[in-house]
């Protein structure tokens, strides 16, 4: 009995060794765990910080404090280790997004060789595709404002006015309306430069004028040309009508004496006016009827018998051509007789455009105004809002 107390006391003893080597290792580790514990939530802690940084959010690494994170706070750590995944996440999907808007902006700008998606948004990767996309983005703002600065530039020496490039730069519409000014200003010269050349051109008998940028050159040319030949014929006329005026001269004494003998005339006209007096009385007229008398030149009555017929029609250029001039004549029947009376046809008469014939029905098409007078034939400015014209159609002379 005793042998088995001894051999249980050592045993004892054994055991009570044994328990205070395993509590001390115990100890050790439990030691070695509370400082890794402290290291991971400093780790934690600092990772929130970083996170935190310029994000804008709510501060996370409060939250996520050492104190908070340590081994006497285990029981809330479920609901505090979660935050830490949800930020990250929100700064990935940040990053992604500024990636992606990387992306678009180089496509925009037109970079070649864009970085892929997968290459924009990785670590190691990103920064070749954002600095490509910087320096499409610095080249393309540094074009622009160079293009901006050589428009300024070229409205300040062509028309003294530059624009104001800031303006631009702003997508400020109001910053060309100067250079939209002078533009407009120039297409109203050339309007009238063409309007003008081809009224020129019609004077000199050319009526092909083309304003387009291809025949310009050449109808301008033909028009100058025409001005030249014009300028030799005044020449010319120039020269006779000083010969006239020294025959009007030696003319100018005989005039004299035709006045002379044009008042002996008068004298004998007069006799004859008492004459014709009394032929009416005898025949039961009155002295004032002159139902008999014949037409003058360019009298109503003479231009109301005119007719003429349109020969030419330049809708593009709003006038016709005519078959009547300051030549044409019409014919008055006294008793037996025939007598030719010249209608006055003159610059600025309105006639009568018609269709159909003066001894049947005929209907109104327009009224034209003349403009240029020829000796047979004239040319008229077509009215605004007149119906089409053809060639063919009756004219005649608008009494009122």
């Amino acid at each position: 009995m005793k042998i088995t107390n001894i051999l249980l006391s050592i045993l004892i003893l054994l055991l009570a060794a044994a328990s205070a080597v395993f509590s001390y290792f115990l100890f050790e580790k439990r030691s070695q765990f509370v400082s890794g514990w402290a290291k991971m939530a400093s780790a934690i802690n600092q990772s929130a910080a970083e996170l935190d940084r310029d994000s804008g959010l709510k501060p996370l690494a409060d939250e996520l404090s050492v104190s908070a994170l340590s081994h006497e706070q285990f029981a809330s750590l479920d609901q505090k280790l979660p935050k830490l995944a949800e930020r990250s996440r929100q700064i990935v999907n940040v990053r992604n997004s500024l990636a992606d808007a990387l992306r678009r902006i180089g496509s925009t700008v037109g970079v070649r060789g864009l970085a892929s998606e997968k290459a924009m948004r990785g670590v190691d990767t990103h920064e070749n595709g954002k600095n490509a996309v910087v320096t499409a983005v610095r080249t393309t703002v540094y074009n622009r404002d160079r293009m901006l600065g050589y428009v300024s530039d070229l409205s300040r020496r062509q028309f003294r006015k530059p624009l104001d490039v800031s303006k631009m730069k702003n997508a400020d519409r109001n910053a060309l309306k100067p250079l939209e000014d002078n533009i407009a200003a120039i297409n109203r010269r050339r309007n009238t430069y063409e309007s003008t050349l081809r009224n020129i051109g019609r004077m000199v008998e050319f009526n092909r004028f083309d304003v387009s940028d291809k025949g310009f050159a050449k109808s301008a040319g033909s028009v100058a040309q025409g001005v030249r030949n014009l300028q030799a014929r005044c020449r010319t006329t120039q020269s006779k009508l000083d010969a006239a005026n020294r025959t009007i001269r030696s003319h100018e004494n005989t005039i004299a004496r035709r006045v002379r003998e044009i008042a002996m005339q008068k004298n004998i006209i007069a006799e004859k006016n008492r004459q014709i007096n009394s032929y009416k009385r005898a025949l039961g007229r009155p002295a004032n009827d002159n139902s008999i008398a014949p037409w003058s030149d360019g009298s109503a009555e003479a231009r109301s018998r005119l007719i003429g017929k349109v020969i030419e029609v330049h809708d593009k250029y709003g006038y016709i051509a005519i078959d009547i001039g300051k030549g044409s004549t019409v014919v008055q029947e006294i008793g037996n007789r025939k007598l030719e009376v010249n209608a006055g046809v003159k610059k600025g008469l309105d006639f009568i455009v018609a269709r159909g014939s003066m001894q049947g029905k005929s209907d109104f098409v327009a009224r034209v105004v003349i403009d240029e007078v020829g000796e047979f034939c004239s040319t008229a400015n077509i009215t605004p809002g007149a119906s089409p014209i053809k060639v063919g159609d009756i004219v005649y002379w608008a009494s009122k």
